[in-house]
């Protein structure tokens, strides 16, 4: 079973980790799938909020 992290980074960016709650490894595949399939999503909904 997995886990959702929130990683901070320095300048305040969040990126978001599925990781294993055994092992507490990152699984690689589920969490690239997350923000290059999401931003896009994101991008839009951003640009819908300026207007």
């Amino acid at each position: 079973m997995y886990r959702l992290e929130t990683t901070l980074f320095t300048n305040g960016e969040r990126f978001p980790l599925l990781s294993n709650k055994e092992t507490g490894i990152p699984d690689f595949y589920s969490t690239l799938w997350v923000p290059s399939c999401m931003q896009d999503i994101v991008v839009n909904a951003d640009n819908e909020f300026e207007k």
